[in-house]
């Protein structure tokens, strides 16, 4: 079985704590006007321009781009059930 880095484990807990806070109900309101932003901001509308949703400036940017994403589509998921 393979190892994990230090690394790799803190990636991973990193994520995995802000997909978990994103099925906070408190945070609906909030989580909703930033996807809305999010969405605008990038010019996204009716599948066009998705190839925007990651940002590939720089690594920082795009885990916190995808990290959004992950949190976007768990809270979604959340409030569909």
């Amino acid at each position: 079985m393979e190892e994990f880095s230090r690394d790799d484990f803190k990636t991973f807990r990193q994520r995995f704590i802000g997909i978990i806070l994103a099925t906070d109900m408190a945070r609906h309101t909030s989580d909703l006007a930033k996807m809305k932003t999010f969405l605008e901001q990038k010019g996204i509308q009716n599948g066009q321009n998705r190839e925007q949703l990651i940002e590939r400036e720089s690594h920082k940017k795009e885990f916190d781009s995808k990290q959004q994403l992950l949190e976007f589509a768990v809270h979604a998921a959340d409030v569909s059930t």
